[in-house]
């Protein structure tokens, strides 16, 4: 339910504000990023003394602050990987779910028809996300929105399935 409400919202706000969620989310991730580098170059040289072999807080820390300062100053580069790490990671899931659906068929279990049909539109949307020609960042953060707020009603008619075949299977062990 988290995810749905969190899926839910953040689509409907790259739906309606892309832009300006894009600009955020690039803002963000540098802060952290830069945060986390400021972190490991202190500790590198807060235990400079202690002659570790594996401290790669500096190198660490200095990748970091210029990755940080790229996600900073632009954003349009953060714009052109959220299609592609929400691709994969779409996918990924689906090809689960798809997993889920064949053992729900093995066993034979009906619910496997709804639960394969939730798998597929789950790798078509993610292989769209992957596939896609970036022609615009706020046009595709907008496809983002849409794809997101199907994937969570996706999502949670998924979950409802898989709650139902649990709670069979648990009936079916008393």
């Amino acid at each position: 339910i988290v995810n749905l409400i969190m899926f839910v919202l953040v689509g409907l706000f790259l739906l309606i504000k892309p832009a300006t969620t894009l600009s955020m989310i690039s803002y963000i991730l540098g802060l952290i990023i830069l945060i986390h580098g400021i972190v490991n170059l202190v500790r590198y040289y807060v235990n400079k003394d202690k002659n570790n072999l594996f401290d790669f807080g500096l190198v660490l820390g200095i990748i970091e602050v210029v990755v940080a300062i790229i996600f900073i100053s632009t954003p349009e580069f953060v714009a052109s990987i959220i299609p592609l790490i929400l691709g994969v990671w779409i996918l990924v899931n689906g090809i689960f779910k798809l997993q889920f659906a064949l053992n729900l068929k093995s066993v034979e279990n009906d619910s496997w028809i709804h639960s394969l049909v939730v798998s597929i539109v789950s790798i078509v949307f993610g292989v769209v996300l992957i596939s896609n020609p970036f022609n615009g960042a706020v046009i595709i953060t907008r496809i983002i929105g849409i794809f997101l707020i199907i994937y969570a009603v996706l999502d949670f008619l998924q979950s409802r399935t898989i709650k139902k075949t649990l709670q069979e299977g648990v009936e079916f062990i008393k």
